[in-house]
């Protein structure tokens, strides 16, 4: 995808111009599910920007196009971004109402990338809410989650999270 490519890159600008031309494409058509996508992928640009309210509105813009097709793969990666979203605006409560349904939703469809991911969401809500045992306990699965996948990085910044606890705790052991 040419527009994830380039938001990799950091060229931000030519990403977002790409997304809106896809969506100004798309919207007259048939293809809900693409329209969908490139919403979430022009929000996922205007996020890096700090346009977190228009990403907002394109990301539960995307929900409600993919809800009553009950593509629940699609719609779990929405309600991911979603909790991502509140949780960037500081908006704990919708947060952790996002990714509870994705949660449940990803664990219906088996979609462990997803669950570790809205797992880490969780915990990321419960620690800006002082919720530490509950945030431990969700980057925990997640980490478990994201172990067998080998993907290290998430892996390193759940136990740099989990260590950061630990020491507040005074847990130096744990947090070494």
């Amino acid at each position: 995808n040419l527009v994830k490519t380039l938001h990799i890159l950091g060229d931000y600008e030519t990403a977002l111009d790409i997304s809106k031309a896809t969506v100004a494409k798309l919207r007259p058509s048939e293809h809900v599910k693409l329209l969908a996508d490139a919403l979430i992928e022009q929000a996922e640009v205007l996020k890096r920007q700090g346009t977190l309210v228009v990403a907002d509105k394109l990301v539960q813009e995307a929900i409600d196009l993919l809800t009553p097709l009950d593509d629940k793969t699609s719609l779990v990666y929405a309600y991911d971004r979603m909790s991502d979203l509140k949780y960037e605006q500081g908006d704990y409560e919708n947060a952790q109402k996002f990714a509870g349904q994705g949660l449940a939703m990803a664990k219906e469809v088996a979609d462990n990338f997803r669950m570790g991911s809205l797992l880490t969401n969780l915990g990321q809500v419960a620690y800006a809410t002082g919720k530490y045992d509950v945030a431990l306990t969700h980057w925990s699965e997640a980490r478990e989650i994201h172990i067998p996948r080998g993907q290290r990085r998430e892996v390193a910044l759940l136990e740099m999270n989990m260590g950061a606890i630990a020491g507040q705790n005074g847990d130096l052991e744990t947090c070494l």
